[in-house]
Formats: structure tokens, C-alpha cells, sequence
């Protein structure tokens, strides 16, 4: 069997006073795209948890669906609940291209080419706050490596202060994430996406 073209790895933690976490992160492949959802119910404890559960049950039901249109259907199943934070990476394998799409407040950074680039999240709350999105394209280089985490790990997170050889491992990468900038005030999850190439 052919080795996976990518390698996702997460990390995540409830709410200390949580047994469960209200974050979520789901991965569907349609032929040769991938889409990673990363949820966020809002606060946090069972009744967050519940609202992420619903939102992965919406995108399975869909996995050819694009991020716009994947928000969408989140937006649908999260109606009359507490909402959610919602992003949505999709990476076409063939063409080498991430389109992406965020309603709330999880982060993401796109790192290539020994740089990185913030991807933009709308204002809002999935299932409460209806507005107009847009996404976003980008053409992956051979190095790149994608990270999105939840507002459960610090906004000050810099990946460029992590080893080299941390960065090169995608679940080392989210581990390292999670006990560096995670804080202590709120659920927190990170996910780190790379070409199954670029990792060692």
C-alpha cells in the first residue's frame, strides 16, 4: 500500500475542570483532497462537547463538501445551540493547493519557504451569527506545513521558536504546541497537517 500523500497529527486537552473537551477535529478525504475541520463548541465542558459532536456528524455526512460549503452545513446543524468556532482547511494533493474558510476564533499559520502566514477567520459564531465568508487560496510549496489551534493555546504562539526537528514531526509539532502556549482557562487543541514527504 502507498504511503498517505499527507500526515495530520493533534494534540488536545478538556478544561482542567472538564472530564470532556467541548473542542473537535475531524478528516475526510474525497478522491484527492483532504478536508480538516478544526470545532470549537462554545465554553467549554459537556454541553461544548455536544455542540462539536454535532458539527463533526454534520461534516461526515459530507466529505466532498468545500470549506465554504462545509460551513455552512455546520451553521445548519448548530442552529439553537451554543454555536461553535469553525475552520476548514481543504488540500487538493494533485494540484498542491489549500483552500481554506474560518467563522470564529481558531488560529491557523501556514509555514513555507521558511516563513509563515496567518490565515484569516471570519468574526462570528457557527449556528448563531449568520454573515457573508469568503475563502482563501493558497499554493503549497513542497516544504509547507500547516498549524490550526483553538483559542485554548495562546495567540503568541510562534512554531520559529520550536526545534527544527520538532517542526519536522507533526505530532511532535502538536505536542509541543499544546504544552507550550496552552492555557489553562479554556479546552485546547492544535493540529498539525505536513506532506507525508516533509516529515522525518
Amino acid at each position: 500500500m502507498a504511503d498517505p500523500p499527507l500526515i495530520i497529527a493533534a494534540a488536545g486537552r478538556p478544561h482542567p475542570t472538564e472530564q470532556v473537551s467541548g473542542d473537535a477535529w475531524a478528516v475526510h478525504w474525497h478522491a484527492e483532497q483532504c478536508r480538516i475541520a478544526v470545532i470549537d463548541g462554545l465554553g467549554h465542558g459537556p454541553e461544548a462537547a455536544t455542540v462539536a459532536e454535532r458539527a463533526t456528524t454534520a461534516l461526515a455526512r459530507y466529505p466532498d463538501l468545500d470549506p465554504l460549503s462545509a460551513l455552512a452545513r455546520c451553521d445548519e446543524a448548530l442552529a439553537g445551540t451554543r454555536g461553535a468556532a469553525v475552520s476548514v482547511a481543504a488540500i487538493d494533493c494533485r494540484t498542491s493547493r489549500l483552500v481554506y474558510a474560518g467563522i470564529g476564533n481558531i488560529e491557523a499559520q501556514l509555514w513555507q519557504a521558511g516563513a509563515s502566514q496567518r490565515l484569516i477567520a471570519y468574526r462570528g459564531i457557527v449556528g448563531v451569527t449568520r454573515r457573508t465568508v469568503r475563502a482563501f487560496s493558497f499554493d503549497l510549496r513542497p516544504d509547507w506545513w500547516l498549524l490550526l489551534y483553538t483559542d485554548g493555546i495562546s495567540s503568541h504562539l510562534n512554531a520559529a521558536e520550536l526545534d527544527s526537528t520538532v517542526r519536522a514531526d507533526p505530532r511532535a509539532a502538536a505536542d509541543a504546541a499544546l504544552a507550550r502556549w496552552g492555557r489553562s482557562t479554556d479546552d485546547a487543541t492544535a493540529v498539525v497537517v505536513c506532506p507525508s514527504h516533509h516529515a522525518r
